[in-house]
């Protein structure tokens, strides 16, 4: 899928110039930090809540939502910090 995207890229930017390839890279390495600090915040969290232990149905509801929320929560300050324009688009302030 990699290899196909970068392909991808490859020709787009071949066929119709490198600056919009640009602007896509650009907007992915700041996804991919923002959303590698939500993993790293996230994690521990739900280690420290609910141990690393065998997990109830409950508990597995529980960790994914309080998982969810922590990452949701590092992935927006991350990309408010890095003013990423793409926020705009998701709080409806553009």
């Amino acid at each position: 899928m990699s290899a196909y995207a970068v392909a991808l890229l490859v020709a787009w930017g071949t066929d119709s110039g490198w600056q919009a390839v640009r602007e896509v890279t650009v907007s992915l390495l700041r996804a991919m930090l923002a959303a590698g600090v939500a993993v790293l915040l996230a994690l521990p969290v739900v280690n420290a809540v609910f141990g690393q232990g065998q997990l109830t149905f409950l508990g597995g509801v529980g960790a994914a939502v309080i998982g969810g929320l922590t990452a949701l929560a590092g992935f927006l300050v991350v990309s408010y910090l890095l003013r990423a324009p793409e926020l705009k688009e998701i709080t409806g302030r553009g």
